[in-house]
């Protein structure tokens, strides 16, 4: 039984502003930006969405998770469909969502005010700050924090709740090159270790490559799935030392209308 049943998937904007394209290509008021999206998500299974700038992946992506409605088509999670948010699952958005009155500390733990226990919420707290190396910063607030520490931050408040699916998009934005990758690298080593069923929207080729155990490819808007690809391949993973995914990398950027040159 899959996780998550996407069926359909179909979300269309009036244009207030001028004329774009619908479904049928036609210039209309109504924007088609996802036509007919059909997806299976195993359990534990991380699975990275790729595809051109205004392709919907994020609109996709919040459809799934609840936050947005679909114009038609259905999303069902542990086969009960999706209606809304739930508490069970945690998004992270593209930019910073810590609350900035709030310390590190004080993040963490705003998940877990349900816990009675408080011995229970501050061993948690402790343990997922731990996990992402903030161990000495709990009393910093956010503005006190590098980029890279404020998304590790996000990540042990998303893990220290225990989702049943943590939803992704595009968490490495506005990182410099060897914050993203150290992320990248924490990422992966905690979805190894917890295997968590993991969605995740990115515009880096090479992030999915690396992290993903499927990836998917939407085309231009209004999109459908091109690509549904399964890597069978052992982490860590080098693109440029693995013939296959070298391959499948240049495969993609042309189908994204790139000839891609290394």
């Amino acid at each position: 039984m899959s996780k998550i049943k996407i069926r359909g998937i179909c979300r269309d904007y009036v244009e207030r502003r001028g004329k774009g394209r619908d479904a049928s290509g036609e210039l209309s008021n109504k924007v088609s930006v996802l036509s007919g999206v059909d997806l299976d998500i195993e359990e534990g299974e991380m699975v990275c969405i790729l595809g051109p700038s205004g392709a919907g992946k994020s609109t996709l992506l919040r459809i799934v998770a609840g936050h947005d409605k679909a114009s038609a088509g259905s999303i069902l999670i542990n086969d009960v469909e999706v209606d809304g948010p739930s508490q069970d699952n945690i998004f992270v958005y593209q930019q910073n969502g810590l609350l900035p009155w709030y310390s590190v500390w004080e993040n963490v733990e705003l998940g877990l005010r349900l816990i009675e226990d408080e011995a229970e919420k501050n061993n948690r707290i402790h343990e997922y700050i731990d996990i992402v190396e903030l161990t000495g910063f709990e009393s910093h607030y956010p503005h006190q924090l590098s980029g890279g520490m404020q998304r590790r931050a996000e990540l042990a408040r998303a893990l220290a709740v225990n989702p049943d699916i943590l939803f992704m998009d595009e968490p490495f934005t506005g990182l410099d090159y060897l914050t993203h990758l150290k992320i990248r690298e924490e990422v992966i080593n905690m979805h190894s270790f917890y295997q968590k069923t993991t969605l995740m929207v990115t515009h880096f080729i090479d992030d999915a490559l690396i992290m993903a155990d499927r990836i998917v490819v939407l085309g231009e808007r209004p999109a459908k799935v091109m690509m549904v690809e399964k890597l069978d391949y052992p982490r860590p993973r080098n693109i440029d030392k693995d013939p296959g995914l070298s391959d499948l990398r240049d495969r993609i950027f042309l189908m994204l209308g790139v000839s891609y040159v290394a």
